[in-house]
């Protein structure tokens, strides 16, 4: 499994970014696209206190070691295809030798999600909330602080 991690960008723009270059990545690779997997979490790079967030992004690319020899290319793609999102960019390479990843699938289930078996929940008529339309501030005196109308019991 190779893990392309996205740091420093939003991620609807690396939601979208995976699925550019998702069949690319597996081609340079020489991999399924079954073995490549991109995460990317809400994450900030920061520079002397200032926000770098899409100004630097930084790509690290978690992979067995056999695929060393095809890093140049994969770098050269990675940052090629992220050009109009960011203005800098950097991809570090982590190996890791094959023998050192354990995994469990169920096979139950398909291995990924895909839209054709997404489920999208339903919620039932019963079940939807009515939005309160009343005063949530009545009896409690605006002009002091944490003070009650006494009328209202705890």
């Amino acid at each position: 499994m190779i893990t392309i991690s996205i740091l420093g960008l939003d991620p609807f723009i690396s939601e979208h970014y995976s699925a550019d270059i998702h069949k690319k990545a597996a081609k340079l690779f020489g991999c399924s696209v079954e073995d490549i997997i991109v995460h990317a979490q809400e994450s900030f790079l920061y520079h002397n206190g200032v926000d770098q967030t899409s100004w630097h992004t930084i790509i690290h690319v978690h992979a067995p070691s056999k695929y060393r020899s095809v890093a140049p290319q994969v770098a050269a793609y990675l940052l090629q295809a992220l050009k109009g999102h960011i203005v800098h960019g950097a991809v570090e390479f982590y190996y890791f030798d094959e023998s050192d990843r354990y995994e469990s699938f169920d096979d139950t289930y398909p291995r990924y999600v895909t839209s054709a078996n997404e489920v999208e929940p339903v919620v039932a008529a019963s079940e939807e909330q009515q939005v309160y339309l009343g005063d949530a501030f009545k009896g409690v005196k605006l002009d002091q602080k944490g003070s009650q109308d006494p009328k209202v019991k705890k």
